[in-house]
């Protein structure tokens, strides 16, 4: 059986390596492009991000866990072997870092 979600620490982990970046200060984070080019805010997310995206501090975090959230559902689906919460974390974190998940018309 799967963890039921991110653990606070996993959340923390990936906030540690993504970084938020481009926090101005008014508090606003702006979009930029990540070096695979892409348009970032926030925490990594890229999901309807663009030039001139601007979130609040407070919607990035929500974002950063509703993103996660989605991942660690591709996680329980596809991994089929029992996982403890820091694999849990580790793969829900990798996911979120370098994959895309498919839109539910790709599936």
């Amino acid at each position: 059986m799967h963890p039921v979600k991110i653990s606070d620490d996993g959340v923390k982990l990936v906030q540690k390596f993504e970084g938020l970046h481009r926090v101005q200060p008014d508090g606003m984070v702006n979009a930029y492009r990540c070096p695979a080019g892409k348009w970032t805010c926030g925490w990594g997310a890229t999901k309807g991000v663009r030039s001139g995206t601007k979130w609040t501090k407070e919607y990035c975090e929500m974002r950063l866990i509703e993103d996660l959230a989605e991942h660690g559902k591709a996680v329980k689906k596809y991994v089929q072997v029992p996982l403890s919460q820091g694999q849990f974390d580790a793969l829900t974190s990798v996911s979120y870092t370098h994959l895309t998940l498919p839109t539910n018309r790709e599936v």
